[in-house]
């Protein structure tokens, strides 16, 4: 018996349905692991992810090329949904080092960013603080593949009860070993939702979902005109139109630079003060 056996696990760690062995895999080029299909959910799961520690202490950015552009796309479309949807108060789960935080911030979206692997060095006095409330949205991208045990871990994000949740998260469709998603080198992806899973989350927080564009829309049905407001988000975060707002996006003025600052300096005063 080898110092991991205890790994392995017979039901899914969302949905507590039976599991079957789909393929294994090494992640952080070290450890054998096994990867289970659930046949309630559909999802695709590690066994326990013994291993997560040592993935969150190895820094991944030299592997994480796409991150800036990632952070810009997300922004334009951020900038849109907040628009198009009257958003005003923002947390950015799992926002890392705050830069998209500091984007939104920088026109006026009050974010604040929550993270708990790394520090949000673009927007460190905009952390989330306790008793934060009327959150209109939280934004959680790349976020949910993470969640080690996500029937328990995801509530974090719920809990905040935002009219809506904006993420992104590659869904799983039965893809092999192969699948590039898998990403087991950083060792950091641990759950791959199918489309029933995320239905399955949505329910049970009392939320419907969709998907629009290249993100997952969860949101509570009782949103006054929310399906016309579905239609319009679609119709903006797709093809060319959404192209040519990321251009319009990138063109506008900035306030909200000058504005953190004045708070942040009063902040400090007002510190140094006591």
């Amino acid at each position: 018996m080898n110092e991991h056996s205890s790994s392995k696990i017979n039901t899914c760690r969302l949905c507590g349905g039976i599991l079957s062995s789909a393929f294994s895999g090494k992640v952080l080029t070290r450890y054998q692991i096994e990867y289970y299909k659930c046949s309630t959910c559909y999802s695709l799961q590690t066994e326990t992810p013994y291993w997560l520690a040592e993935a969150y202490s190895v820094k991944e950015s030299n592997l994480d090329t796409g991150a800036l552009q990632r952070n810009l796309n997300n922004f334009a479309a951020c900038y849109t949904f907040s628009s198009l949807l009257s958003i005003k108060k923002i947390i950015d789960f799992g926002g890392k080092d705050g830069l998209l935080c500091r984007f939104l911030r920088d026109h006026l979206l009050e974010c604040f960013v929550f993270d708990r692997y790394s520090s949000p060095d673009y927007a460190i006095d905009f952390r989330v603080h306790p008793g934060i409330a009327d959150v209109d949205a939280v934004f959680a991208f790349e976020v949910f593949e993470h969640f080690a045990n996500p029937g328990d871990d995801i509530s974090e994000i719920f809990a905040f009860e935002p009219l809506y949740v904006l993420a992104t998260t590659d869904i799983y469709t039965d893809q092999g070993a192969d699948w590039w998603y898998l990403a087991k080198e950083g060792g950091q992806h641990v759950f791959f939702y199918s489309a029933t899973a995320l239905n399955l989350v949505a329910q049970k927080y009392g939320y419907s979902v969709v998907k629009v564009g290249g993100f997952i829309l969860f949101y509570k049905p009782n949103i006054s005109d929310v399906h016309q407001k579905i239609i319009s988000l679609q119709s903006a975060l797709s093809g060319w139109i959404f192209q040519a707002i990321k251009s319009y996006v990138f063109a506008l003025p900035t306030p909200g630079v000058n504005a953190d600052f004045e708070a942040v300096k009063l902040k400090l005063n007002q510190v140094k003060s006591n």
